[in-house]
């Protein structure tokens, strides 16, 4: 079996870097654990490594690097101890809490000047009515969690850490559009986003954040692209809307937003797509249709769009 290479990342634990079962000489009150990841519900995961964080009691929370996927051993104080996994291929995310039920994974503000260079030179960018206050967050990586509560390692102990998903994707589609050859950029956004995730109770914060990202056009009549996210809360306050902003900028410059509420579709496809499994969506989509791009301002029209100036367009949308 070849060995792993194990990075502790603590000053005050052993690292051990064998995964093999060997006669091992314990220092006084340290065990061996051994950790074996899990991946059989997301059979499409591609991390790089991996993160375990230990945590006991009031003691400051002590992290681990397995670079090997699949676990490894490691030499520990013989306590009783709360387990978090995660993939440390992360570069939107981060980390915040020293206690095992208040650990969260969130993802870092960004700003919309990120996602498309038409915002560049456009100082208020609109978004929805109603999600004024909402943060905007980068798209979070792709994040795979497993936790495990009061695990006692004295003696030794082996443990299998069974990973799932904690993103879920939102693919749109927005097809039969008229005057498609018109768009020269174009991004969106979706509000009432969960900004983060709480592995040890397998739940998510709040839906007050809004997440920026590509909108690709086929140049003949579709636009298409998807999110992903950490999902709606499931105990959302029951007003809470889910609003697709579709921005397009025209060959003559002109700037537009158009607002869909996207609610019932998101709630659909959440029903069909639980996070926790694979992260392929498959060939169907959250579909938008009646979507129409404004015909041009003419040369000799004698209007100049201004640059900072968005225009809201408003279609009865089908979905």
């Amino acid at each position: 079996m070849k060995t792993n290479i194990l990075l502790a990342i603590t000053m005050t634990m052993l690292l051990l870097t064998s995964c093999t079962h060997k006669d091992l000489d314990f220092p006084e009150g340290n065990s061996q654990l051994e950790v074996f990841f899990n991946w059989s519900l997301v059979p499409d995961a591609q991390p790089d490594g991996m993160l375990l964080t230990l945590f006991s009691g009031s003691s400051q929370p002590v992290s681990f690097h397995f670079a090997n996927p699949e676990g490894g051993s490691l030499m520990v104080p013989s306590k009783n101890y709360g387990m978090i996994a995660y993939n440390d291929n992360i570069e939107n995310l981060q980390t915040r809490g020293s206690i095992w039920n208040d650990f969260e994974i969130f993802a870092v503000p960004t700003v919309m000047t990120s996602i498309s260079q038409m915002f560049a030179s456009t100082r208020n960018i609109p978004k929805a009515p109603g999600t004024e206050n909402q943060q905007i967050i980068s798209e979070p990586d792709f994040l795979w969690v497993s936790a495990c509560k009061d695990v006692d390692v004295k003696g030794g102990k082996t443990i299998t850490m069974q990973m799932k998903s904690s993103t879920i994707i939102f693919p749109f589609s927005i097809t039969g559009v008229e005057n498609i050859g018109q768009i020269t950029n174009i991004a969106a956004s979706i509000s009432g986003m969960s900004g983060s995730c709480y592995p040890a109770s397998g739940t998510i914060s709040a839906p007050d954040c809004i997440i920026p990202f590509e909108l690709k056009s086929d140049g003949v009549s579709t636009i298409y692209g998807q999110v992903r996210t950490f999902g709606h809360s499931d105990d959302e306050p029951a007003d809470t809307r889910h609003i697709l902003v579709v921005y397009f900028q025209t060959a003559d410059n002109s700037k537009y937003y158009v607002p869909i509420d996207v609610t019932d579709g998101i709630h659909k496809w959440t029903l069909q797509h639980p996070p926790g499994g694979g992260q392929t969506p498959d060939d169907s989509y959250i579909e938008i249709t009646d979507f129409s791009i404004p015909e041009p301002i003419g040369e000799d029209s004698g209007l100049q769009p201004a640059v900072d100036e968005w225009k809201e367009i408003d279609i009865n949308i089908r979905m």
